[in-house]
């Protein structure tokens, strides 16, 4: 199985490279969807309803704060969303980074921009999730749809922006220079900049 992935990876990198990493890329996205879907339905199967619609408590000020963005409850579905989408996000960074896109960009730079990214998507996915949850529940919206519908929608809105971002600046692939082939040393190109006095 290895061989025939290592086979069919050089062969679309070769004739189709763009192609080949959206396809990568949305493969990574299926793989760490099922690991934050399931770590969101096994801990809302796990945790109580006592707890998961729990008021949000903190200081006064986190309250009025939260209340003012419509999330004065739901402690409980709050910390699901958390944990999963940043389970998540961990695993699509390791795999894009390795699998999707081969970056050999920049490590640090690489995380830091990723990181300030997740940080975005995980607290306003994490405030969404819970703010839509906590809204159809409000609403009497039948349960089954309180629970499955908040998750995939809170996916979905990120991944408008996701893919641009990842290919062209998170996983961006370093330019190598050019080599001269008898003696192995790198050669800058001429630029036609240098300075003739020097």
């Amino acid at each position: 199985m290895k061989q025939w992935w290592l086979n069919l990876d050089k062969r679309m990198e070769d004739s189709r490279p763009e192609l080949w990493k959206f396809i990568k890329w949305n493969l990574v996205g299926a793989v760490t969807t099922v690991l934050d879907l399931g770590t969101y339905f096994i801990m809302l199967a796990a945790l109580s309803d006592e707890f998961l619609y729990a008021p949000i408590g903190g200081p006064i000020w986190l309250q009025n704060f939260l209340a003012a963005i419509g999330l004065d409850e739901g402690l409980g579905i709050l910390w699901t969303f958390l944990i999963s989408i940043t389970l998540g996000y961990i695993a699509a960074y390791i795999l894009n980074r390795k699998v999707a896109f081969k970056a050999n960009n920049n490590v640090t730079l690489s995380s830091v921009i990723y990181a300030v990214n997740v940080i975005v998507v995980i607290i306003t996915g994490s405030w969404f999730g819970t703010w839509f949850t906590m809204f159809l529940r409000n609403r009497h919206v039948a349960s089954w749809l309180v629970t499955i519908l908040p998750k995939p929608l809170q996916m979905l809105i990120p991944m408008t922006w996701a893919y641009p971002l990842n290919r062209f600046i998170v996983f961006a692939q370093k330019k190598e220079e050019p080599t001269d082939d008898t003696t192995g040393t790198t050669t800058k190109p001429d630029t036609g900049t240098e300075d003739p006095m020097a």
